[in-house]
């Protein structure tokens, strides 16, 4: 081979070494955006197309200008193979779905617990293996042959004998099977892509009747989940171990990585004070594990000369170092920042047994394509970008401070001079001066990546925390080199579990003061995917050592992060016009009207225990991600949970100005609230007649009548037929459009009558109509329907709610009057526009191939 052929064939090398992961990477991405799956057919062909490719790369002549060519092939052979794969995963993933005959039914079934059972407020939630089904009854330990799906989840009620779960168990037991959908509305989590990576295409509700549960007996090998059983295992003896059961959560957290465990209002702390990566297994962790283990072998190995001859003790420790780091790694139980320290350590111990070194960006690079060939899904996680844009800054930092020199003495931290009188200093002044290098060092790096985040976080989550750079300086030292340690040591010696806790109980009142100062969250709304990554990399480029003349061009990619516009995605509407999203919240309603440069909220959603506050889990998302940081008004139309539930989130999540309602004298939320965001809501019973005006649009009051004259005693009264009704009009002339919105709560059909009687059709007529009462058969009458003559309507209900709502009969009644509906369940959130008089599912919008089709109402 020729010099030049040599050159070329390394230049290629390197540029394949570049371009190949990233075409992975892009191919993987192309397959994630669609909105429906190609076909089979369409994949076997990319997939062969592929092959091909690759046997031109090996086989074409070396010389020039075909190398040229094997280098494209090469690249779209990676592009068309990460395309593929996951396209072919995809579809048979699809495969399995709920049979249409079993959705919403009970089913007898037989299944393997496979995973560590999460404790909820109504009992207990675990993945599960699906043995046999119906007339199959359990096959014994292995699946039968046909199954419509492999992995289910399965709720168990509290009260039932099986609540005691664990990995490995075989049950037969009767349960009502549907999908695993969920809620759908802007700046919420997409909550069908987490079972859909996972493989779990059902969700079972196990019932006590008419037959029990059955234990059968357990599996055993390698195939009945020994990993969980091992982190089951390891999470009750922490719980036996620890009197307290919030920091009994934290270490089994920290031990085996049960984030299950620890208790929601611990998250909340950790979430608002920035250190919820700390508690979580993260690769700080694995890293950890790997290097006592590796440190411990090299100990050892050293000790055996004949060992060591043999096999050097550097390279034995490296790698047992990497093997106990997946191995812990497996153990907590494989998260995405777990899986990407695994293969960076992988891919920097292969190149330092080959005596090579990669660019930091490189190594980076293939660990993406190796967690994304694995777990293609993970692209749309925020796990994955938070914990590959942290561990880039970090290798980005490390690799521009590796000096070509040592570094000069710092005179100002004491130093010793030089000359012929210098005396060397004293070794209590030399730990001294180490430990101040080393906390600056701390403070700089912690101030790196908190810097580097805060666009990555406020893209994901639409909120950053203010305080967490401090919160971080306390946590990441206490949690990673004290807690973290003794968590994992206490699997070999109980009682280190005892000390531990008391650091997690003074870790716990540290930040929960932290939490506690005002103003300690900054929110911004939903940002395009350009400008995050632009200001992403700008973030990363501003903290090189550049001149800062250069730093300059950089700045205006990072304007976002002190000034955004009230809304991206979203823009507010113009003056004289106005926006409706009614929230898909379940079995209940919450509907946000936004002005030019106002906002009001129609009810607050459901509550049913923290776990299904659609207050805090939907419409306080759904307010950040639309850019509304205040609410003018929060209208409650009636105290019933479904309506009034989610409000005390809503009122300590962003500030409220006023409160119009129609709750009884003494109702709880009336009272001052000391989680209530900024000062205290001015109170007004809702009151027909009552009328205000903003930027050009009419609001009025239709009803109660009068304000509500009882007293509330804790028990549930009549009030829906006290419910606030709420019309919203633009008049013709004063805007683009003559529009107007009817907000109806639940009354029922005496209150519409008398809403007709008194009001008049003039008044009433809407062009949209939120549905009263749910679309219960004693509401929407044919009075209503005649006044109001509405061209659409929304329905808020909850999937296969007990209530039978929306009324089949209601529905007919809508159809008849030929009024368009629309139900969140299958819509999701609901957005119309008055300007453009026209509304938009949030469902159709988003679609991708995961969302559940079927059986949503």
């Amino acid at each position: 081979m020729g010099l030049a052929e040599f050159r070329v064939d390394a230049s290629m090398g390197w540029s394949l070494a570049w371009l190949c992961p990233l075409a992975w990477v892009a191919g993987t991405a192309i397959q994630l955006a669609q909105r429906t799956v190609s076909s089979p057919a369409v994949h076997a062909l990319a997939m062969a197309v592929a092959v091909g490719l690759m046997a031109f790369a090996v086989w074409a002549t070396r010389r020039p200008p075909y190398w040229l060519g094997r280098g494209a092939a090469c690249v779209a052979a990676a592009l068309l193979l990460g395309w593929g794969l996951t396209g072919m995963r995809a579809t048979a993933r699809l495969a399995e779905a709920v049979p249409s005959g079993w959705q919403g039914r009970e089913v007898s079934l037989c299944v393997q617990i496979d995973g560590l059972p999460a404790r909820t407020a109504w009992g207990v939630r675990v993945d599960a293996i699906l043995l046999g089904a119906e007339e199959q009854g359990c096959p014994g330990a292995r699946p039968a042959r046909k199954r419509p799906f492999q992995r289910l989840q399965l709720q168990v009620p509290e009260g039932l004998a099986m609540t005691a779960l664990r990995s490995g168990e075989v049950w037969q037991l009767r349960a009502r099977v549907r999908a695993p959908d969920g809620l759908a509305n802007p700046g919420g989590h997409d909550a069908e892509l987490g079972p859909f990576a996972r493989g779990v295409r059902a969700v079972a509700s196990v019932r006590a009747r008419p037959e029990a549960p059955v234990r059968m007996a357990a599996a055993e090998g390698w195939s009945a989940g020994w990993v969980e059983r091992a982190r089951h295992a390891v999470r009750e003896a922490i719980a036996q171990a620890v009197d307290n059961p919030a920091s009994a959560g934290v270490l089994a957290g920290l031990a085996v990585g049960d984030q299950s465990a620890i208790e929601r209002d611990d998250w909340a702390i950790f979430r608002q004070t920035g250190v919820a990566h700390v508690v979580a297994i993260s690769g700080t962790h694995v890293v950890i594990c790997g290097w006592l283990v590796a440190w411990l072998v090299r100990r050892l190995w050293g000790r055996v000369p004949a060992l060591a001859l043999r096999w050097p003790a550097p390279e034995v420790a490296r790698w047992v170092g990497v093997a106990g780091a997946a191995g812990y790694a497996v153990l907590a139980g494989w998260g995405l920042p777990a899986q990407r320290t695994v293969w960076m350590l992988l891919i920097v111990s292969l190149l330092r047994s080959g005596a090579r070194r990669w660019p930091w960006p490189l190594v980076c690079l293939w660990a993406a394509a190796g967690v994304l060939a694995f777990e293609p899904w993970a692209w749309r996680q925020a796990g994955f970008w938070l914990s590959f844009v942290a561990v880039a800054v970090l290798m980005n930092d490390g690799s521009a401070r590796q000096p070509g020199r040592e570094p000069e003495p710092d005179k100002e931290a004491g130093s010793p001079p030089n000359g012929p009188d210098a005396r060397p200093a004293r070794p209590s002044r030399r730990r001294a001066q180490a430990l101040w290098a080393q906390g600056r060092e701390l403070l700089r790096v912690q101030v790196l990546v908190t810097l580097s985040l805060a666009p990555v976080t406020l893209a994901c989550f639409q909120q950053f925390s203010l305080i967490g750079l401090v919160a971080n300086l306390v946590a990441i030292p206490v949690f990673t080199l004290l807690i973290t340690p003794m968590a994992l040591l206490g699997v070999v010696w109980s009682p280190v579990w005892v000390l531990a806790a008391h650091g997690v109980d003074g870790m716990r009142s540290v930040l929960g003061w932290l939490a506690e100062v005002p103003h300690a969250t900054w929110s911004s709304p939903e940002m395009p995917l350009g400008l995050t990554v632009g200001m992403v990399a700008a973030g990363m480029l501003c903290l090189r050592p550049w001149p800062w003349r250069l730093k300059l061009l950089l700045g205006p990619l990072l304007l976002p992060l002190a000034w955004l516009p009230p809304a991206w995605r979203v823009l507010p509407p113009p003056a004289h016009g106005f926006q409706v999203v009614a929230a898909d919240v379940g079995q209940g309603s919450a509907v946000l009207v936004r002005t030019a440069r106002h906002a009001l909220l129609f009810d607050a959603g459901p509550a049913m225990g923290r776990e299904h506050d659609a207050g805090e889990r939907v419409v306080l998302p759904l307010l950040r991600a639309l850019g509304v940081a205040q609410l003018d008004t929060l209208m409650l139309s009636h105290e019933d949970a479904d309506h009034a539930g989610g409000a005390r989130a809503v009122l300590g999540g962003v500030p409220v100005m006023t409160l119009h309602h129609s709750l009884p004298a003494g109702h709880p939320l009336l009272t001052p609230s000391r989680e209530a965001s900024g000062p205290r809501p001015e109170a007004r019973p809702c009151e027909a007649g009552q009328v205000w005006t903003w930027d050009g649009v009419r609001f009025e009051v239709l009803h109660p009548f009068a304000p509500r004259p009882d007293r509330f005693d804790g028990r549930r009264g009549d009030g829906n037929a006290h419910s606030c009704v709420l019309k919203v009009s633009v008049p013709a002339g004063a805007g683009p459009a003559a529009a107007s919105l009817l907000l109806t709560g639940d009354i029922g059909h005496a209150e519409e009558r008398a809403l007709v009687a008194r009001h008049g059709a003039n008044a009433l007529s809407s062009t949209v109509l939120v549905v009263p009462h749910h679309g219960s058969a004693g509401s929407s009458g044919e009075a209503l329907l005649k006044a109001v003559q509405p061209r659409e309507a929304v329905v808020q209900v909850g999937r296969r709610n007990a209530y039978g709502h929306p009324s089949p009969g209601v529905m007919q009644r809508y159809t008849q009057h030929g009024i368009a509906v629309r139900g969140t369940p299958a819509c999701g959130a609901w957005t119309w526009d008055s300007t453009a008089l026209r509304g938009s599912c949030w469902r159709d919008t988003t679609a991708r191939y995961w969302f559940v089709r079927d059986g949503r109402d």
